[in-house]
C-alpha cells in the first residue's frame, strides 16, 4: 500500500502542544487533516465524520483517527495500517502487552483506530452527532458494528503512549464535558439501546422504532 494513501485525522481542540508531539511522533508517510475544534467545538463525533469524509474524498485506503494526546510508539502507523486490512476497525494499544497479532474485542481503544474509510461507513453508517461534545459515540460504534457482524479489536503490537483527557482537563475548572453534558449522552445511549455501555437490549436502536440509519448523519 502506498503511504500517502493513509490518512491521519485529528481532532484538535486546545492542546497544541499535545498535537506537536503527535505529529513529531509519525513515522511514516502520511496525509494529515486536522479537524478545527479550536473555533467551534463540533464535537468528537462530528469531528471525526468531517475527516472521515475528507479521507473519503482524497481517496485514502486507510484513515487513522487519532486523539491529540497521543505518541506513537516506532513502527505502531506501519502496523496499524497492515492490521487494518483484515480488520474493519482496529485501534492501538496504551501499554506494552508484550504480544502480537490481533485480539477481536467488543470495544477497542478509540484514542487512535485505523478504518478503511469507505468501506466503513458503507457498513456502518457514520458516528452518531447527537453525541455531543464528547462521550459514547465510541460505545455506540462499537455496539453498531458488533450488531453487524463487523470485525474489531486491538493490534497488540501497534503501541502508543496515550496522555489520557488532556484536552477535556486543560481547564480543570472547567471541563470541555461537564456533568449534565455527560449524563444526557448516557441516557441518549440507554435510550437508543436499552442498557449502558455492555449492558444494551436493543438488537435495533430505539428498538426499531425510528426510521433513522445514521448514514445520513
Amino acid at each position: 500500500m502506498e503511504a500517502s494513501r493513509v490518512a491521519l485525522i485529528v481532532p484538535v481542540m486546545t492542546n497544541f502542544r499535545g498535537f506537536t508531539r503527535l505529529m513529531a511522533s509519525v513515522d511514516e508517510a502520511v496525509r494529515p487533516f486536522v479537524i478545527n475544534n479550536w473555533d467551534t467545538n463540533h464535537g468528537v463525533a462530528k469531528a471525526w465524520n468531517v475527516g472521515i469524509r475528507d479521507a473519503i474524498e482524497q481517496e485514502a485506503d486507510v484513515a487513522i483517527i487519532c486523539n491529540d494526546d497521543v505518541i506513537f510508539h516506532p513502527g505502531t502507523i506501519a502496523r496499524l495500517v497492515e492490521a487494518s486490512l483484515d480488520m474493519d476497525l482496529v485501534s492501538v494499544v496504551a501499554s506494552d502487552t508484550g504480544q502480537t497479532g490481533i485480539l477481536e474485542a467488543d470495544f477497542p481503544d478509540f484514542c487512535c483506530f485505523a478504518i478503511d474509510p469507505a468501506s466503513f461507513v458503507d457498513k456502518f453508517g457514520w458516528f452518531d452527532e447527537h453525541f455531543y461534545p464528547a462521550y459514547f459515540e465510541d460505545n455506540d460504534m462499537a455496539y453498531r458494528i458488533k450488531l453487524a457482524g463487523g470485525r474489531q479489536g486491538l493490534c497488540l503490537d501497534a503501541q502508543v503512549h496515550h496522555e489520557g483527557s488532556a484536552t477535556q482537563y486543560m481547564d480543570r475548572e472547567n471541563p470541555v464535558v461537564d456533568s449534565p453534558a455527560f449524563e444526557k449522552n448516557r441516557d441518549y445511549y440507554i435510550g437508543k439501546w436499552g442498557g449502558r455501555p455492555h449492558e444494551e437490549t436493543y438488537d435495533a436502536p430505539f428498538r426499531g422504532l425510528t426510521n433513522k440509519t445514521y448514514k445520513d448523519t
